[in-house]
């Protein structure tokens, strides 16, 4: 290995070294991985739910989670508004 390889290498070790110490990227990466964790979940959650109840009290969960969710967009624009 040649010492301009060996020099990058350890300069490329010392950016993931900071990147890894930086409280922000951490915080995103614990961030994606619990989205992602959630939306796996969710995945599963309609096909189990749709096979153990039945067609009519599938629909009704459906709506009351899409009002649900219509609810809180509108709402969640006061989580973001300054005091």
């Amino acid at each position: 290995m040649s010492r301009a390889t060996t020099n990058l290498s350890s300069q490329m070790r010392a950016k993931i070294k900071a990147l890894a110490d930086d409280r922000f990227v951490k915080n995103n990466v614990i961030f994606f991985f619990g989205s992602m964790g959630v939306a796996f979940l969710s995945y599963l959650y309609h096909p189990i739910l749709g096979r153990i109840m039945k067609v009519e009290d599938f629909g009704e969960v459906q709506t009351l989670l899409s009002l649900v969710t219509q609810v809180s967009v509108p709402l969640g624009i006061f989580a973001v508004i300054p005091n």
